[in-house]
């Protein structure tokens, strides 16, 4: 009885050093991260780039549309702060109608954003690389103002045309990451 006891003790302590010496290997290749900048290099010029990495390649493309809305929500932003700067409009409706189209574009589809590429790393790590181009990113933004214009009060004299394109190029120019 005494040898068997002793005899799985032995297999017991052999099966936990075994289970502890084996380790997966280390992944190999380029990071999430280094893939999407390779991504990002092939979008075309002059539009705006979402880019992002997150634990899976789903959750990295949530992630890179999220980035592609803040940079059409900077681009509202700019464009209501020159109108206010210009008397179009006081700086009590900014806020709201900043926040306004802000929501109604968080909500929208971004109907015109382009996947670039997207894909994950050895590990399972995600990337994603989205784009808008001036034209969708004007149509959304013009979409949501007309929305926002309904609810917000003092916010008739704003035009989302107004400036439009020096504020697509600046955030084209930006990194949404």
């Amino acid at each position: 009885m005494k040898k068997l006891i002793v005899l799985i003790a032995a297999l017991l302590a052999a099966l936990f050093v075994a289970g502890c010496a084996s380790k997966p290997a280390a992944p190999t290749g380029p990071s999430a991260a280094d893939l999407m900048a390779d991504t990002r290099s092939g979008a075309p010029s002059g539009v705006v780039v979402g880019q992002a990495t997150g634990a899976s390649q789903s959750a990295a493309e949530t992630n890179a549309i999220n980035q592609l809305r803040r940079g059409l929500k900077y681009i509202v932003g700019e464009s209501v702060d020159a109108q206010v700067q210009s008397g179009r409009l006081t700086s009590a409706v900014s806020t709201d109608l900043k926040q306004t189209i802000g929501t109604v574009l968080d909500r929208t589809p971004l109907s015109g954003a382009v996947k670039v590429g997207s894909g994950a790393d050895g590990s399972g790590r995600g990337y994603a690389v989205y784009s808008i181009d001036k034209a969708s990113a004007l149509s959304l933004i013009n979409s949501a103002a007309t929305t926002a214009k309904e609810t917000v009060q003092g916010s008739g004299n704003f035009n989302p045309n107004n400036g439009f394109d020096d504020q697509f190029v600046k955030a084209a120019a930006r990194e949404w990451k």
